[in-house]
């Protein structure tokens, strides 16, 4: 509501509220710095967080795949090998198909959008590889190392269960 003087007019203050025209050179440097601020206070942790999660969903995938080889073994009856090459930053499925190419064996690049991730050793007894049986039971155990940006994940095959955990690096 606007303040009106004894004549019908608008008091001093109002008044110079009504000749402004924008803001000054300094409100808007002020605002520039805030922002600046506040920006390379968040822009490590958005880095960390986006990592974090990058590597918690490679793990998440990887072990749903080493669950879908030995179910695979067990209800075929017959072994199924998943081999990992940290070179390439790939793994593969002796026999099962990949899902978006029916005549093409199943295989991740871990390095592919949306992980963005590197596959850093796997090893099962010096191998690379590690074969379920019929009945689901691997041939080792191993360790899988899985990293996204500064975060790291190791995956670890018991020899004797078959079952695969995620754990801290």
């Amino acid at each position: 509501m606007k303040s009106v003087g004894s004549a019908g007019r608008l008091s001093e203050s109002n008044r110079s509220l009504l000749h402004r025209q924008g803001v000054t050179m300094m409100d808007l440097v002020v605002s520039v710095l805030i922002t600046a601020i506040l920006a390379a206070i968040a822009a490590p942790r958005l880095a960390h967080a986006v990592a974090s999660y990058r590597v918690q969903a490679l793990t998440n995938r990887v072990l749903a795949d080493l669950k879908l080889a030995q179910e695979t073994a067990r209800s075929t009856g017959q072994k199924e090998t998943v081999t990992f090459d940290p070179a390439s930053n790939q793994y593969s499925m002796s026999s099962i198909t990949a899902m978006d190419a029916p005549n093409a064996a199943y295989s991740l690049d871990v390095s592919d959008y949306p992980y963005n991730g590197i596959l850093t050793s796997a090893s099962f007894s010096g191998q690379s590889a590690v074969t379920f049986d019929g009945y689901g039971f691997p041939d080792s155990s191993g360790v899988i190392e899985l990293a996204a940006g500064a975060e790291t994940q190791i995956i670890t095959i018991s020899g004797a269960t078959g079952i695969a955990s995620a754990g801290g690096p």
